[in-house]
């Protein structure tokens, strides 16, 4: 079995004081993100940005969504320093909610290939449980139907906390398992 972690969104703009998505309950689940992935071996550990442009505004979520965040190469699109302190083994940037070139990355990383479908274990955690959270979970679940996919609800933070726990039960229905 290949254990994989991956960390959505733990950037500035989503879990410091000043950042533009920022709550209570982002910042609060920092430390407890830190400490996890400090303490758990994993094989491979990679985090998730955000990352927008200029142009963001202009873009469909740029208008349901009209708060400026994660510009590539901004304060706000950086790593929280307590993640990027972790032993990662990329930082994968992308544009919309959920990374969509995970089959074509693990396979440049050689984990498939290597590894038939039931040995691959994926755990998440970070923010928004009930944006980025929820997709990349549904995604790798679409992708790898029999990989073991885990979220961390404790080190996850949604929107709201309605809409976390909601994320979770949609998670959880789709065999996606909620730790």
């Amino acid at each position: 079995m290949i254990h994989t972690g991956i960390i959505v969104d733990m950037q500035n703009d989503f879990v410091s004081p000043n950042g533009a998505l920022s709550s209570a309950d982002t910042q609060a689940v920092v430390p407890l993100v830190a400490r996890y992935f400090r303490e758990h071996r994993f094989d491979k550990l990679y985090a998730l940005l955000d990352t927008h442009h200029a142009d963001y505004l202009q873009t469909q979520e740029g208008q349901k969504l009209p708060v400026v965040h994660c510009i590539d190469g901004t304060w706000g699109h950086a790593l929280n320093e307590h993640i990027q302190a972790l032993p990662l083994n990329a930082q994968l940037c992308k544009p919309t909610f959920g990374y969509v070139d995970w089959v074509r990355f693990l396979t440049q990383e050689g984990v498939l290939g290597a590894h038939a479908a039931n040995e691959l274990s994926f755990t998440l955690a970070g923010v928004d449980t009930d944006i980025c959270v929820i997709t990349n979970a549904l995604l790798l679940k679409s992708f790898f139907p029999e990989a073991e996919i885990n979220v961390l609800q404790s080190l996850c933070a949604g929107t709201t906390p309605a809409a976390h726990a909601a994320a979770l039960a949609v998670m959880q229905s789709c065999q996606i398992n909620i730790l």
